[in-house]
């Protein structure tokens, strides 16, 4: 009796154990990964003639990028981040850019969320942070696109090691949130991409954007309805 009662006991807590790993259980770690990058130089819109000119504008005379955040017109990333989200939980990563001039594109999308997504994308850039939400099911896009700022502006600052070059440097987070409403974890993917054109973002720059007029200083930011 008091082995099989022993024995009842262990089979009892094994089941319990199950149910909570199925249920309860903690999520994931989130592993945020820069798995995709093409950074460029010279920075083509600050170099003379491009840098395509080569005996009237020779490297010597270069705007370079030693910073690793993406900066010229034609640079960009893809970053990635996995995970197992309860109701309400996020995940999401920073990466970095170099605001100038030039209009850029940032695109937060997910994948593989079971019930509702809730997106944000945010570039945090003096003097603002720019952000936009979006809710989906299963999936949700986010589109931003800036942060472009004067040649003039107070807030653009030789940058280091780039032989001259004028930029400001930002900050660029994405978020998914699992919004759905059920008990269950959901396993969710977020995709950060950030390119000067994005299949997901299409369209005719500003008329497709809703943007926001710059102060004197910058910046320009506009977003996609």
């Amino acid at each position: 009796m008091t082995r099989f009662l022993a024995l009842t006991l262990a089979l009892t807590a094994a089941l319990v154990g199950l149910m909570a790993a199925s249920g309860d259980a903690a999520p994931n770690e989130l592993v945020w990964d820069r798995d995709y990058a093409s950074l460029q130089n010279p920075v083509e819109q600050q170099t003379c003639d491009g840098g395509f000119n080569e005996p009237d504008c020779p490297p010597e005379l270069w705007v370079t990028n030693r910073t690793g955040c993406p900066w010229d017109v034609d640079d960009h990333i893809e970053a990635r981040a996995s995970a197992r989200l309860r109701p309400g939980e996020s995940i999401g990563g920073n990466e970095c850019l170099i605001g100038d001039a030039w209009h850029r594109i940032a695109v937060a999308g997910c994948v593989g969320v079971n019930g509702d997504a809730l997106v944000r994308l945010e570039v945090r850039t003096p003097p603002a942070v720019i952000s936009v939400e979006r809710r989906g099911s299963p999936c949700a896009i986010a589109c931003i696109v800036g942060p472009a700022y004067p040649y003039e502006s107070v807030y653009m600052q030789e940058i280091e090691g780039s032989n001259g070059g004028r930029g400001v440097v930002a900050t660029l987070t994405a978020s998914v949130t699992n919004a759905g409403k059920g008990r269950k974890d959901s396993r969710v993917s977020l995709v950060l991409k950030h390119r000067s054109l994005d299949s997901h973002c299409r369209g005719v720059y500003p008329a497709d954007f809703e943007c926001v007029p710059p102060t004197p200083d910058g910046p320009l930011w506009c977003e996609r309805p």
